[in-house]
């Protein structure tokens, strides 16, 4: 596989067999994030990793909790999520996936949102070339900021001045994915 079909063949998967991915895949798929580009070179994303169907699940119901009581009108688009964790108390926004990694970052730092997206998208891309499905998660970013939220990252080594800026989930797909939707039109402006 070019590292050009990585990046066009991969697709957002949201449903995931139960068989665990083995260390060595999720270590180079880390190696992936650290290696990411990152502004003046200072290296600020650190990434929780929740190895393990039950730890990622109690997690995400932590996270769906607190969802579920978001007034979804302070985002600029309604959130299929927010919805769905207030009308469905089994929603999983991990989708059954068995890993869960989490990037961290100072809140004050103006790089860090930045920073921790470049790590989870060269994550995302080395889980399909390593032949794993992914997805990117925002849930952990929205309540990055919410006391039961924070709790727990704080038990796992988040740092008091940290949040979370990006997520994501891996695992085999149970199902894969179809052709991406055509690309919108009007994207690109050449000067």
């Amino acid at each position: 596989m070019t590292t050009m079909e990585a990046l066009l063949g991969r697709r957002s998967i949201r449903k995931y067999r139960p068989d665990s991915v083995p260390k060595d895949l999720i270590r180079q798929i880390l190696d992936a994030g650290l290696y990411a580009a990152n502004g003046g070179g200072h290296q600020i994303p650190r990434f929780i990793v929740l190895n393990g169907r039950e730890k990622v699940r109690d997690f995400s119901e932590i996270v769906r909790a607190e969802l579920a009581l978001f007034d979804e009108s302070i985002y600029l688009y309604e959130s299929g999520t927010i919805l769905k964790s207030r009308s469905d108390p089994d929603f999983d926004c991990s989708y059954g996936a068995p890993v869960m990694i989490l990037a961290a970052a100072p809140h004050a730092h103006g790089n860090s949102m930045a920073d921790c997206c470049c790590s989870v998208q060269n994550m995302l891309n080395a889980a399909y070339a390593l032949g794993l499905g992914s997805c990117y998660m925002n849930c952990p970013h929205w309540t990055t900021r919410t006391r039961s939220v924070r709790e727990k990252l704080y038990s796992w080594g988040m740092k008091p001045e940290e949040d979370i800026f990006a997520g994501l989930v891996i695992g085999y797909a149970d199902r894969l994915e179809g052709k991406a939707a055509p690309r919108k039109e009007g994207r690109v402006i050449f000067v």
